[in-house]
C-alpha cells in the first residue's frame, strides 16, 4: 500500500519528471497570462516551486493552478519588466523605469539604494558571488550586498563610446556582458571584448557548452558560436535572419534557441523549427519568443507574446482510482498534497473535501461537509 501511495503521488504531479522520457516539442501546454499583459519577458522559479513572470504591464506569479498579479501600491501594472534575478527570497526586477525589489515571502515591494540609483530601463540582472549586476543602456550598475556599495562598470567600444548591456550572466565562473558591439567579459575590474575588431554584433542572450567550450550567442543576425579556446567567433549558418532573444540547453542536452520566428530545437545533429499554428491548441502560442526556462523538473517554458507555453517531460507511471485506497465512490478533485507525514501517510486537498490516503492497509477515507463523523466546516 505504500507504494501505492507513492505512485499516485508522482501520478498527481502536475508537471513530474519521467526518468527516460524526452521533451518532443510536438505539444505545449499553453498558460495565458492576462488580456493586458500577453508579453512574458523573463520567467523565474523560486525554490517552492512557484513561476514568477515578467510582463508588459507588470509581475505575475503562476502557482501551478492560476496566474495572479503581484502589484502593490506605488507599482502599478503599466511598469514593464524586462528581466528578473532572484537571490534568497528578493527578487529583482528590471524595468523600464529602473529596479525594483519583490520579497517573495512577504508578498510586498521593498526599496534600497539601488532601487533609488537607477532609473533607466534595466536590461538584464546576474546574481554572482554577493553582488547584483544590472545591465542597463550605459553600461553596468554593480550592487554589493553586503555594504550597501555601488559602483559603475564601463563598457566602452573602440571609439571609447559607453555601450549599453543586453545580458549579463555568469557562465563557467565568469561574468559575460553582450551589448550590441559583441561579447565582453569581465576580469577583475576591467572589462575585456572578446569578439576583436568585429563589431555589429548585437548580443541578446548566451548559453555556455561545456562540450565543446564555447559560448552560444543569440543575436540580432541570428545564431553565433565563440570558441573559447581559440577566441573565433562565427555565425551558424542554419539560423542567419532571425532575431534569437534567448538560448538554453534543456534537459536532454538539446540547445533550445527562443527566436522571433518561431522555436529552433539543435540536438547537435540536426535543426528542428517549432511554429505556432492557429488549427493546433497544442502548438506554440505565438511564434515571437522572448525567453526561456528549464523548471526544476526539467520542462522548458517558452515566454511569448501570447502568454506562456510549456514543453513537458512528464509521462503517468500508473493510474490509481481513489476508490482503491477509501473504498468510497465519493470523487475528489485534488488541487494540493501534503508530503507524507511521518506515518507515510498523504493528506490531499480540492474542492469538494480532503482525504487522507493511508499506506500499510490502514483506514483512508474522504472528509467532507456531510462527513458524519469528521465534518468539515466547508468543502474547499
Amino acid at each position: 500500500m505504500r507504494a501505492c501511495v507513492t505512485a499516485l503521488l508522482l501520478c498527481l504531479t502536475t508537471l513530474s519528471l519521467a526518468d527516460n522520457g524526452k521533451i518532443s516539442y510536438q505539444e505545449f501546454e499553453r498558460i495565458p497570462v492576462h488580456i493586458d499583459a500577453p508579453v512574458v519577458n523573463d520567467m523565474v522559479q523560486d525554490t517552492t516551486g512557484l513561476v514568477w513572470l515578467c510582463t508588459n504591464k507588470g509581475l505575475y506569479a503562476y502557482d501551478g493552478f492560476t496566474v495572479y498579479p503581484c502589484n502593490g501600491p506605488g507599482y502599478d501594472k503599466l511598469v514593464q519588466i524586462q528581466c528578473a534575478a532572484l537571490s534568497g527570497d528578493m527578487l529583482w526586477l528590471g524595468t523600464d523605469r529602473g529596479m525594483l525589489l519583490y520579497d517573495i515571502r512577504k508578498g510586498e515591494y521593498a526599496s534600497n539604494a539601488l532601487t533609488e540609483y537607477l532609473d533607466g530601463v534595466v536590461r538584464s540582472i546576474c546574481c554572482f558571488k554577493g553582488k547584483v549586476y544590472s545591465g542597463y543602456h550605459s553600461g553596468i550598475v554593480c550592487y554589493d550586498t553586503e555594504d550597501g556599495e555601488i559602483s559603475d562598470i564601463k563598457v566602452t567600444d573602440y571609439r571609447g563610446h559607453n555601450l549599453g548591456v543586453y545580458t549579463v550572466k555568469e557562465m563557467d565562473g565568469e561574468l559575460y556582458f553582450g551589448t550590441f558591439d559583441g561579447l565582453y567579459l569581465l576580469e577583475g575590474k576591467e572589462v575585456k571584448k572578446l569578439n576583436g575588431s568585429q563589431r555589429d554584433v548585437f548580443v541578446y542572450s548566451m548559453c555556455y557548452d561545456s562540450r565543446r567550450e564555447c559560448i552560444w550567442l543569440g543575436t540580432q543576425k541570428g545564431l553565433w558560436r565563440y570558441s573559447r579556446p581559440d577566441s573565433v567567433l562565427t555565425a551558424v549558418g542554419k539560423i542567419r535572419h532571425q532575431v534569437i532573444n534567448d538560448i538554453l540547453f534543456d534537459r536532454d542536452s538539446n540547445l533550445v534557441i527562443g527566436s522571433d520566428a518561431g522555436l529552433y530545437v539543435y540536438d547537435r545533429t540536426s535543426m528542428r523549427h517549432l511554429e505556432h499554428d492557429s488549427r493546433d491548441r497544442l502548438s506554440l502560442s505565438d511564434n515571437d519568443i522572448e525567453s526561456l526556462m528549464a523548471d526544476r523538473d526539467g520542462n522548458t517554458w517558452l515566454g511569448t507574446h501570447d502568454g506562456v507555453s510549456v514543453a513537458k517531460c512528464w509521462s503517468m507511471a500508473e493510474f490509481v482510482p481513489l476508490s482503491s485506497f477509501t473504498g468510497s465512490g465519493k470523487g475528489l478533485s485534488i488541487s494540493t498534497m501534503i508530503p507524507p507525514d511521518s506515518r507515510h501517510g498523504l493528506w490531499c486537498g480540492g474542492s469538494n473535501g480532503m482525504a487522507y490516503l493511508s499506506p500499510d492497509g490502514g483506514e483512508s477515507r474522504i472528509f467532507d461537509i456531510y462527513d458524519k463523523r469528521y465534518p468539515l466546516p466547508h468543502n474547499r
